[in-house]
């Protein structure tokens, strides 16, 4: 129909290529709208990454915004607002301020008594580096600190953050069995 009416030009046949166009267009429209509505319940995957690629394929368009009084907004810090605004009522829900407080109540799935045996910690401060180059603070390896645990002394290298976190933490955890308490 378009290659006869770039041949004729004549009024008609654009009249015939437009009435099939929108034709076309309508039944597409119906088809997707349909396919759209089966989409939450339909238990394929494919089906979803392929809706997907129709979406992608067509033009980008943003939303047009409008503020309370129904104005179409189109100004870069007006527009920030209504999405923080929605965005606020959303997502964002604050306590009230009578209960800020830790909960106490005691919470069965916590895990009472971790276990650290001293095999594994000592394991791990065996793997800690010793000989290691000077860092920034100009501290080398050999004049890092010494550590005692369960009467051994070990040589721990420059106390990098690392070392001191890993120590740190076994440390705590053996003195301390709720250290891991999940509340």
């Amino acid at each position: 129909m378009w290659r006869t009416f770039k041949s004729t030009g004549s009024e008609s046949s654009y009249k015939a290529h437009r009435e099939f166009s929108n034709h076309l267009s309508c039944i597409i429209r119906e088809a997707r709208f349909v396919y759209e509505k089966r989409i939450p319940g339909n238990k394929n995957p494919r089906s979803i990454f392929k809706h997907i690629r129709i979406k992608l394929s067509g033009p980008v368009r943003s939303l047009q915004l409008k503020d309370d009084s129904g104005v179409a907004v189109h100004e870069g810090d007006s527009v920030a607002n209504i999405f923080a605004d929605t965005f606020v009522r959303g997502v964002i829900v604050e306590p009230p301020l009578k209960d800020l407080s830790l909960s106490s109540k005691y919470n069965p799935d916590c895990i009472e008594h971790p276990s650290f045996p001293s095999e594994i910690v000592l394991g791990k401060l065996k793997k800690i580096k010793t000989y290691k180059s000077a860092g920034p603070d100009l501290i080398s390896a050999n004049r890092g600190f010494t550590l005692n645990f369960d009467g051994k002394i070990f040589q721990v290298g420059r106390p990098s953050p690392l070392n001191v976190v890993w120590i740190w933490m076994f440390t705590f955890a053996a003195a301390s069995p709720r250290f891991f308490q999940i509340f």
